[in-house]
């Protein structure tokens, strides 16, 4: 039998290229200021005031994630913000119909407040609130701040689409426990400093792309408790009798079926969950005293969108 030369190249280049997706190499850089991270740590929503700009024209399909991007400005945030609205292809929410909640002023924009580099940009940009904010010339800005998914904007409420990502009987294919694993694998670096506007600042370094929306199997390992607008649990991920991750954060949001079904729940129960990821505030602030500028696991916690009977 003929050996294929390949064959080493192939497996060299695959590890290479595992070890480029872990590392976070080609990293872009957030700084916010530290205020801002301590205000979010331990809660879910963010509350701001600002209008949506470059709205995307048209809505993802199912197979895509059913959202519908709308870039937004806001006082609160100096960076640039993407909103999504969730199940926007099944709820029939139009491009126009967002756009306008904010077209005539400025308005109230509330959702899930989310450190995320899914779409920060170039290797080696640099999102940082200590500069002033461009104009938008796109329905999807370099970013890694997320108002995701939007509950309430221009006086509408949208918390009836927290949910299962659906449409017709059919629901979006959401990532699993291999993904999270993978997931789990990426490195960030966390550093506190002196911004040029005298603001001490949190600086966040990533790769890109990370996964947004999960459907996975928990045991609570804490009850539930009230916070400012929602509850929050403690979870292990579980497939199976295996233990993928112990100890992630998981906040529900009130007003939801998410956190209707959630908070009843007592410690050991076990749940079928819809989440969407985001940084854990509370340990990115907890990084700047115990591993400042050092590669550390991504802290990774859930959002909660629905948990299934």
């Amino acid at each position: 039998m003929t050996a294929n030369k390949n064959i080493p190249v192939v497996l060299l280049l695959a590890g290479l290229s595992v070890l480029f997706w872990q590392s976070g190499a080609g990293a872009s850089e957030l700084r916010l200021r530290k205020e801002l991270v301590k205000q979010q740590a331990n809660r879910a929503l963010i509350a701001t005031h600002g209008r949506f700009d470059h709205v995307k024209s048209t809505v993802n399909g199912l197979d895509a994630d059913c959202d519908l991007h709308a870039p937004v400005r806001v006082d609160e945030i100096k960076v640039a913000v993407v909103s999504e609205f969730m199940n926007a292809c099944s709820t029939g929410l139009k491009p126009a119909q967002a756009e306008g909640l904010t077209q005539n002023d400025a308005a109230e924009i509330v959702g899930v407040f989310r450190i995320w580099f899914e779409h920060p940009g170039k290797k080696d940009d640099v999102l940082t609130e200590e500069e002033e904010l461009a104009p938008y010339t796109t329905s999807n800005p370099a970013h890694a701040i997320e108002i995701h998914p939007v509950v309430r904007a221009g006086g509408q409420d949208f918390f009836t689409a927290i949910g299962p990502i659906e449409k017709e009987g059919k629901q979006y294919k959401a990532k699993g426990p291999t993904q999270l694993r993978m997931l789990l694998k990426r490195k960030v670096t966390i550093q506190e400093f002196d911004g040029q506007d005298g603001d001490l600042y949190v600086s966040v370094e990533s790769g890109c792309c990370l996964a947004n929306y999960f459907r996975l199997d928990a045991v609570l390992t804490s009850a539930p408790k009230k916070t400012e607008d929602g509850h929050l649990a403690t979870v292990d991920i579980v497939l199976g009798q295996t233990v993928v991750t112990r100890g992630l954060r998981l906040f529900s949001i009130a007003g939801t079926a998410a956190d209707t079904a959630l908070k009843p729940l007592k410690k050991n129960a076990k749940l079928t969950f819809w989440g969407i990821t985001r940084m854990d505030g509370k340990k990115v602030l907890q990084a700047l005293e115990d591993s400042p500028g050092e590669s550390i696991p991504i802290p990774l916690e859930f959002v909660l969108l629905a948990v299934e009977e």
